[in-house]
């Protein structure tokens, strides 16, 4: 129930963004790397239901089937979605014999012959939207709904930020934004296109992305992804540094970069712990983040998803 909750939150949240913008540039940020991972599933027994699917992956569908706006996807958040919906997809299509070749004895969910028949029994039914749905629909959402949502690499542009940090934007959203107003006699920096003066995004010179080739491989903890998506900020918007027209008119003596730049709304969301993590973040690097949007590209505001976001959290960054 609290999954199906969470997607009905963030599908509330994403119609609203479609409907009801503040500014007229939106970004998705959905953080995460080792929280949210199939491993984590794997590595328990059919009882313990889905302990690697939360919030950040299913924002991250959400947006998926809405198209609502850009968002930034961590390779590890892409690579929890590939994993489940590929995992349903054998458990309903592969014989009961080639599912034992290739789970059986591989991690602890599938340790057995009888674990393999009842995942197998769970998928099939879930498909076959049983009366037994609803009772199995919350602890093996996970699979599930990564199953129900379809990704059409037609319908988005994917670009790579860094390593690990991938820009997902909605071609209708490209469409709808083209009839909203446009950074006319703005000069920038070289490399910085007019599409990407237009979207606020640095993406037209960013390698495209094949999303089956996004680097799912290095997941692991040695991978330093809270340092690498804050540093990868600069790299993905037009900022007041790519604006190279005066910084000061001369007749106000005000700022005046901020005329070339459009306003962006950034709605994230991300894990938050003990230990000074807010929205998958140490508090300190959280606080670049939020200077980044202070300082750098024009924002009317910043909503953030996490937990542990009180407290003395809120004095550190």
């Amino acid at each position: 129930m609290k999954y199906r909750n969470t997607l009905f939150f963030w599908c509330l949240s994403l119609l609203f963004l479609s409907y009801i913008h503040a500014g007229n540039r939106q970004i998705l940020f959905f953080v995460d790397w080792h929280n949210e991972t199939v491993k984590r599933d794997l590595s328990k027994s059919l009882e313990y239901g889905a302990v690697g699917f939360g919030p950040i992956t299913i924002g991250m569908l959400a947006n998926l089937w809405q198209k609502a706006a850009p968002m930034i996807v961590s390779s590890a958040t892409w690579k929890n979605f590939l994993e489940r919906k590929q995992i349903f997809l054998d458990f309903i299509n592969m014989s009961q014999q080639e599912l034992v070749t290739k789970y059986q004895g591989k991690s602890t969910r599938f340790g057995t012959l009888a674990d393999i028949q009842r995942f197998e029994k769970i998928c099939k039914i879930l498909v076959g939207l049983s009366p037994e749905h609803d009772l199995l629909l919350g602890k093996y959402s996970g699979f599930y709904i990564c199953h129900l949502v379809e990704f059409n690499e037609h319908e988005w542009v994917v670009s790579k930020i860094s390593e690990h940090v991938y820009l997902f934007i909605p071609k209708a959203y490209q469409t709808e934004i083209n009839k909203k107003i446009l950074v006319r006699n703005a000069t920038v920096a070289p490399g910085v296109t007019d599409d990407d003066l237009h979207m606020g995004l640095k993406y037209s010179n960013k390698p495209l992305a094949n999303v089956t080739q996004i680097n799912t491989h290095n997941t692991d903890h040695s991978v330093n992804f809270s340092q690498e998506f804050v540093q990868s900020l600069s790299n993905l918007f037009v900022t007041q540094q790519d604006i190279t027209n005066p910084s000061v008119d001369k007749k106000t003596n005000n700022n005046n970069k901020s005329k070339y730049m459009h306003t962006f709304d950034a709605y994230g969301t991300g894990h938050g712990g003990h230990g000074g993590i807010i929205m998958a973040l140490p508090t300190h690097q959280f606080g670049a983040f939020l200077q980044f949007f202070n300082d750098s590209i024009r924002t009317r505001f910043v909503f953030y998803d996490t937990c542990y976001a009180g407290g003395a959290h809120l004095q550190e960054p």
